[in-house]
């Protein structure tokens, strides 16, 4: 129950009822624009479809697109067809060519090169921080495909600092399976030496 001194202004209410209402179809239509545009990233485009979808994607929903493609093994870069060959039942991937070990869902093993990674960080760095949802229109923007990859590359030296080097990854394997060996072969001298003391036991005098 209301106070009887309270009244109730019906025609702001239906006033903000009416924003309420119109909020959320916005951003319903915003959400829908950006699921639409992820979805018609996820096979190879033209540099034109590329340009158009990029009006209403964001840093995550870029890294959406690019996931998607993994996980469909294509490069990550929209333009580019190439695929890429993931083995998901393994957890880390030995780069030969890098000398590096990384995880299978690095972001170095999602493009089929450096060249196709260094333009998809360009293109990425040029995206809204928040999604289109959440910041309703925006001022547009003129967005450019890099022709010079390897200025969005040169942290990788950087990054790849924190990956162990293959040869120490292999060493370490190495060296775990001649621990396990060695266990192995503790435990079954101790078991051994357990069935003699016991065949001991019941065939000798006490």
């Amino acid at each position: 129950m209301l106070p009887k001194n309270v009244k109730i202004n019906e025609e702001g209410l239906q006033k903000r009822l009416a924003q309420e209402r119109e909020r959320i179809r916005l951003e319903e239509q915003r959400r829908r624009s950006i699921y639409t545009a992820i979805c018609d990233l996820c096979d190879p485009v033209t540099e034109e479809v590329l340009m158009e979808n990029l009006k209403v994607l964001d840093v995550a929903s870029w890294n959406e697109v690019v996931e998607e493609r993994f996980l469909g093994r294509i490069c990550g870069l929209p333009t580019c067809s190439n695929s890429i060959a993931v083995d998901f039942s393994k957890k880390f991937v030995i780069d030969k060519k890098r000398k590096m070990v990384f995880g299978t869902d690095s972001e170095l093993n999602k493009y089929c090169s450096d060249n196709c990674l260094g333009i998809s960080r360009g293109i990425q760095s040029q995206l809204w921080l928040e999604p289109l949802w959440a910041t309703g229109e925006r001022e547009p923007k003129q967005f450019t495909i890099p022709t010079n990859s390897a200025e969005f590359l040169s942290d990788m030296k950087a990054k790849a600092s924190s990956f162990q080097s293959a040869p120490q990854i292999v060493k370490r394997l190495n060296d775990l399976r001649i621990l396990d060996r060695v266990e192995s072969s503790s435990d079954s001298e101790v078991e051994n030496k357990e069935e003699d003391e016991r065949d001991e036991r019941e065939f000798l005098p006490g």
